[in-house]
């Protein structure tokens, strides 16, 4: 087990969450706790925690929004300890919302909390670790957003995705003075408390549907982000360099392979009133897909077929599909009549436009290989799936469904 018996250790945002955990887990292993955070109650129940292990340690107010008040916490550090080992910059704000239509006040929150406070605890904890010889910093960046793109949740992904590019060059500046800087970016824990957790809340959703969107198939646990974090702040990292662990249970591992989701993933999870949630989930084409279209492409074009009664038509806005009503079919991300649309894989109460045997590209629309093997119609490169909505007068029929879906050009 990694030992920092007498090592100085400041964690900020320590009142619950990861900072909670984190702090216990370095109380432990004998550290001295220099302990922050803006909720004070939470933040002596941590400290008190922490000294019923036989820890050594106090708990200050720090809004890190504020550089005078980080400033003033590593100067406290050092009249109480007179050195300071090991930081992480864990405090942090999360505020979701289309992109491009919230506040901008809420954008001016989340810079100055979760990057600008990052870089003043990096500014004043780096001077006081040059005056002992060194120490290991951890930044807490994320993977929602930062490292995949996700349009409800783009400024906290801009702040955190802020975090990764300053670890980095922060890094590079002072790693000949025996001072490492790497940042963890997480997803998918159950930790009490923790944003993740209160995100599926909210969204009425189990840990065991949220686990079963993970590869692993299971929610972190909270020993696994202590154990990435120790190891970053130990001597036996100080090779590593300016890096980004990444935790989450394969979260983004299966991103690069085609898939991502929100925080959790909305569009991943189904809700327990059997709907899905409205935050899009995008799907790109694979590696097997790529391949097919690239065999069409030099074959002897031969009849595109859709299902019956659905075809396509040329508009002011490029190729669409249309029922057999005439009617233009779109997703919908909400929409009045009680519609729901889904992009990317779907349950089974989401089929596929299968694509006939022999069918070929025509307009925007082209032919995808899926990972069962089945071909599929899709526009743009996105998969075409069938929406539904609750019965109504006017259905095309009976049972729920009401036509095939395009994306829109």
């Amino acid at each position: 087990m990694l030992d920092f018996t007498g090592k100085v250790v400041m964690i900020t945002g320590a009142a619950q969450g990861f900072g909670r955990v984190l702090a216990l887990a370095f109380a432990d292993r004998g550290a001295r706790l220099a302990l922050c955070d803006i909720n004070d109650a939470g933040g002596q129940e941590t400290l008190d925690l922490a000294t019923s292990r036989g820890a050594e340690g106090f708990h200050l107010h720090v809004d890190v929004a504020r550089e005078a008040e980080v400033e003033g916490f590593v100067a406290q550090t050092l009249v109480r300890f007179g050195r300071l080992d090991v930081a992480v910059n864990n405090a942090a704000k999360e505020i979701a919302g289309p992109t491009l239509d919230l506040p901008s006040g809420d954008f001016d929150t989340l810079i100055d909390t979760n990057l600008k406070g990052t870089y003043y605890g990096m500014k004043h904890q780096v001077a006081a670790m040059r005056r002992t010889g060194g120490g290991a910093i951890v930044n807490q960046a994320s993977v929602t957003s930062s490292m995949t793109g996700e349009p409800d949740n783009g400024l906290y992904g801009a702040s955190k995705g802020g975090v990764i590019g300053l670890t980095k060059s922060a890094a590079l500046q002072v790693a000949a003075e025996n001072i490492s800087i790497n940042a963890i970016a997480s997803c998918a824990f159950d930790i009490p408390n923790d944003v993740f957790l209160r995100w599926i809340e909210d969204h009425d959703v189990s840990r065991e549907e949220a686990a079963e969107t993970l590869p692993i198939k299971r929610l972190g646990r909270p020993e696994e982000i202590a154990a990435a974090t120790l190891y970053l702040a130990s001597d036996e990292a100080r090779f590593v360099v300016g890096s980004v662990l990444t935790i989450d249970g394969g979260f983004t591992a299966r991103s690069a392979t085609g898939q991502y989701c929100a925080v959790a993933g909305d569009d991943m999870l189904p809700r327990r009133d059997g709907r899905r949630g409205g935050l899009p989930m995008r799907m790109i084409a694979t590696t097997a897909a790529a391949v097919l279209l690239a065999i069409l492409a030099v074959q002897e074009p031969l009849a595109a077929e859709f299902p019956e009664g659905i075809t396509t038509a040329s508009t002011a806005i490029g190729d669409v599909l249309v029922d057999a009503s005439g009617m233009t079919l779109y997703s919908f991300d909400e929409d009045p009549a009680g519609a729901s649309a889904c992009y990317g894989t779907c349950a089974e109460n989401w089929p596929p436009l299968e694509a006939p045997a022999g069918a070929a590209p025509i307009g925007a629309f082209a032919v995808i290989a899926r990972d069962d093997g089945k071909a599929q119609w899709a526009y743009d490169g996105r998969p075409l799936y069938l929406w539904v909505r609750d019965k109504a007068p006017g259905d095309i029929t009976g049972d729920g469904f009401r036509g095939w879906h395009a994306v829109r050009p």
